[in-house]
């Protein structure tokens, strides 16, 4: 399933969380509620006065101009090298830590960070909510550098203080939401169900009804209640937030309305109710070439998913239909190796269901396809080879499963050898064909060749025992 995927191309869009710490938000909130009700009083503290120089500083970062950033901020730093202030010398270490972010040298970033926060819990009120701001930026960058525990670490300590304090509050909202999330990352899912739906909530009082940051922790929700086995619920979090990213038609909410149908129809297809699962992977598919576009990355998944649907459900005409289709999408974007896995996958799908007949028809394009791309002695061609002898001795076309036997012998020779889990799945292959072309001294010999390999080699394979018992049988 490619869900984590798709989603992973949506959150790339969503990155206004990881590095922003608005300088002017945060110097409002730095004496908390204070500060606000001072500062429409035109009674503001000092400090703010004195440093509209970071006002530049901020909107340089903000646009992604570190480099320019840095340069105010040398500036800055000469100007006042002999009487920085504490507010100043705050704001500095900040900004500089934003800076060596946005240049991917998180250790550095960590440090100014650091320095910043020593400063805050020196000078200024360590329980108001700028502070909060503060240790949930240190949980991203700890995030970003691979250390997750310290992230949990800092998301904990800001989740513990809000709850007492500032249950009310946005930040403590989207603690609870990233928490949750670092939580999955480490498998650890017993009370993160509960922390997404809290983060929703409180993210709803914020933020605009059809925002992404209205809706973003019931996506994560959903996905974590898909990968948990909860399909029904999945499907129900999904019906509620379709209608709330209409709300809004803006770029992210439209990709962020396709994957919803995509994971929706996921939900059906892994619930084996495969009729639904077609009707959303169409809604999808339709959705994202009227309001995306037709070559989009969000349609890579959705077509190979709905073919697998339509293989699964022996639907050839409309299998007919879509590979075309399939073929001029991954070409036109460059992802023939996903149009090779959609085929193979439907392919598996067809033998699944038994119908023999229509998946040789997809191997024999896949194995045109690996030659082509790769050579008659590649591994992938080998794969495909062995799947159409299999199949072929499923349907009882005994001569081309025979022909794909000694096409896979040939390249074992001269690629393998002969000691080689592949031989042993080869003998396998060739004593089952042996058996029932009621060769049955021959499928003996086989068999018990292919057995003793793979009591070598440390595979399991009951199925060659059951074929060998077999073959004895004819010979008593």
């Amino acid at each position: 399933m490619d869900l984590a995927t798709s989603l992973k191309n949506i959150k790339t869009m969503t990155s206004f969380r990881k590095e922003k710490l608005n300088i002017r938000q945060l110097l409002l909130l730095l004496f908390g509620s204070i500060s606000i009700s001072l500062s429409a009083q035109n009674n503001i503290h000092p400090w703010y006065e004195l440093n509209p120089e970071f006002n530049q500083v901020n909107l340089c970062l903000e646009e992604g101009k570190s480099d320019e950033a840095n340069n105010l901020l040398k500036i800055i730093e000469q100007k006042q090298s002999q009487n920085l202030s504490d507010t100043t010398l705050f704001l500095y270490n900040v900004c500089k830590a934003r800076y060596f972010f946005q240049k991917e040298n998180y250790e550095q970033a960590i440090n100014f960070l650091l320095i910043a926060k020593t400063l805050w819990e020196n000078k200024f009120d360590i329980l108001a909510p700028g502070y909060l701001e503060l240790i949930f930026l240190l949980s991203n960058y700890e995030k970003e550098n691979g250390n997750i525990d310290a992230a949990i670490s800092y998301l904990q300590e800001v989740v513990v203080t809000g709850s007492t304090i500032f249950e009310e509050f946005e930040i403590y909202g989207r603690a609870l939401g990233e928490l949750a999330k670092l939580y999955i990352d480490k498998k650890q899912f017993s009370n993160v169900e509960e922390l997404l739906t809290k983060a929703d909530v409180i993210m709803n009082k914020f933020h605009e009804k059809g925002s992404y940051e209205s809706y973003q922790y019931k996506v994560d929700l959903y996905v974590l209640l898909m990968n948990m086995g909860k399909y029904e619920k999945s499907i129900q979090i999904i019906d509620e937030i379709i209608p709330i990213i209409a709300l809004i038609d803006d770029e992210l909410n439209k990709r962020c309305y396709s994957n919803a149908l995509y994971a929706k129809a996921t939900n059906y297809y892994l619930l084996e109710q495969y009729d639904k699962a077609e009707h959303y992977y169409n809604d999808g598919i339709k959705f994202s070439i009227e309001k995306i576009g037709k070559y989009d990355i969000m349609l890579k998944n959705e077509y190979k998913t709905l073919f697998q649907t339509l293989c699964r459900t022996n639907k050839e005409k409309e299998i007919d239909t879509l590979i075309p289709i399939m073929q001029d999408y991954y070409k036109q974007t460059q992802n023939d190796s996903t149009y090779f896995e959609a085929i193979l996958a439907g392919a598996d799908n067809l033998m699944a269901v038994e119908n023999y007949n229509k998946a040789i028809e997809l191997y024999e394009l896949l194995l045109s396809i690996a030659e082509k791309n790769s050579g008659k002695n590649s591994g992938i061609y080998y794969n495909i080879c062995n799947k159409l002898s299999v199949v072929n001795i499923q349907s009882g076309n005994l001569a081309d499963a025979d022909n794909y036997l000694n096409i896979q012998l040939s390249i074992i020779n001269q690629v393998n050898g002969k000691n080689t889990p592949v031989f042993a799945t080869y003998l396998h292959n060739r004593g089952k064909l042996l058996l029932d072309q009621k060769k049955y001294k021959e499928a003996v010999e086989t068999l018990t060749e292919a057995l003793e390999l793979q009591q070598k080699l440390d595979i399991s394979s009951p199925r060659t025992s059951q074929y060998l018992e077999e073959a004895k049988k004819h010979l008593e």
